[in-house]
């Protein structure tokens, strides 16, 4: 009858294997007596020499320690018809005189077949009003991420105004109707930030009160904060990009504190940037070194000394690295056009970006994926379409 041993106790002996081993330790056994009968509990042989006697007292004492050992327990794999076999008795004893090694029966370590994590896309949408509703952008299924730019003055004074190019008139409260199409956004996983500054506005922040307030007009505007007058309608942002490009460098390290300060409200604020691609960056880099920002699409274009060129990515992946490693933040991203016509210089083609750039970057620290600019050069290319699958 055969027992189902409990996992705390030791594999059950078979006498072949006991047999055999008696045969290696003794050499005394006879060849022809090939299944000696089997020494009763604490009867040693009488004809056997001391040392003889002496292992094999040791050979019972130490099956008689495994019985109260439990083995190390079970790895839980799946089964297969090809998992090693346990150790069998001979093993166990001839391991613990010393006198053979046990075979490695563990499985082999599996192939190291991991790839780099899958990214995201996020794109810049406002600025022109062909490209589309905000509700289509995300419905594309395209984006992780959808900037709303810009806000373009603010800060020495100025009343802060949204501009939406020719998609709606904030100023009138022609974009409140947008509340519904962020909220669908958002119900899809997607993020939604609020982009401050641009290529062009009027925008300086002059001190670090002139920063204070410029975070509590934007919390109470387009984040969870209250106001009579919110652009957007009610609902709330995931957060604010910093996208400066002018004017000065000072004080946007006080107004990402401010704001990030306000994700003790309840919802986080994220805050993301997109510097140019040379590090660090004039216009955002104090901000930056606070180590308080989530995303950064850093701008791989229109600056040849660091952009993609000919063939060769070695000046983008050396600008990546300088980026990766001198700032502290969750993710980074390859700000890209989304065609030849949304920038001076630095358009990468889609097949070019996915069998030359993309293999490279993605094996990089702190790969996020790729930001396009914009919604509505990337409608006229196909830019996201044709790379998304790669990211």
């Amino acid at each position: 009858m055969h027992t189902i041993l409990s996992s705390h106790t030791m594999p059950k002996i078979d006498e072949k294997a006991y047999q055999e081993s008696l045969v290696v330790l003794s050499g005394f056994l006879e060849p022809e007596l090939s299944r000696p009968k089997r020494p009763r509990e604490g009867e040693v042989t009488a004809d056997l020499p001391p040392a003889k006697k002496k292992k094999i007292k040791k050979l019972k004492k130490s099956l008689a320690s495994k019985a109260d050992i439990p083995p190390p327990p079970a790895e839980k794999i799946a089964p297969s018809t090809d998992q090693p076999e346990p150790l069998t008795s001979t093993q166990w004893l001839l391991e613990d005189l010393g006198l053979g090694d046990i075979p490695d029966t563990s499985l082999p370590s599996s192939p190291d077949t991991s790839i780099p994590e899958a990214g995201n896309i996020a794109v810049y949408w406002g600025q022109n009003g062909n490209e589309g509703t905000l509700a289509n952008t995300c419905d594309s299924g395209n984006y992780a991420f959808v900037i709303i730019g810009f806000l373009c003055t603010f800060g020495n004074g100025q009343k802060p105004q949204l501009n939406l190019a020719d998609h709606c008139d904030p100023s009138s409260d022609g974009c409140i109707g947008l509340s519904s199409d962020i909220k669908s956004c958002q119900a899809n996983g997607i993020k939604v930030l609020l982009s401050i500054g641009g290529g062009a506005g009027s925008y300086i922040l002059t001190s670090q009160d002139d920063a204070r307030q410029i975070s509590t007009f934007i919390w109470n505007n387009y984040l969870g904060g209250q106001s009579s007058s919110r652009p957007l309608g009610d609902a709330v942002l995931d957060g604010v990009d910093f996208d400066i490009e002018g004017g000065s460098p000072d004080h946007y390290d006080d107004l990402a504190r401010y704001l990030s300060a306000y994700s003790s409200q309840g919802k986080k604020v994220h805050l993301s940037a997109a510097p140019q691609c040379p590090y660090p960056d004039a216009w955002v880099g104090k901000a930056l070194d606070t180590g308080l920002f989530d995303y950064i699409w850093v701008q791989y274009y229109n600056n040849p000394p660091c952009q993609y060129s000919g063939g060769n990515p070695t000046n983008l992946e050396d600008a990546w690295k300088q980026w990766a490693s001198g700032i502290q933040a969750k993710e980074f991203f390859l700000g890209l056009p989304a065609s030849s016509d949304a920038a001076g210089s630095g358009f990468i083609p889609s097949g070019e970006l996915t069998s030359t750039v993309l293999p490279v970057v993605k094996g990089l620290s702190k790969y996020g994926g790729v930001m396009l600019w914009s919604r509505y050069y990337d409608i006229e290319s196909g830019y996201s379409n044709a790379i998304q699958s790669s990211v």
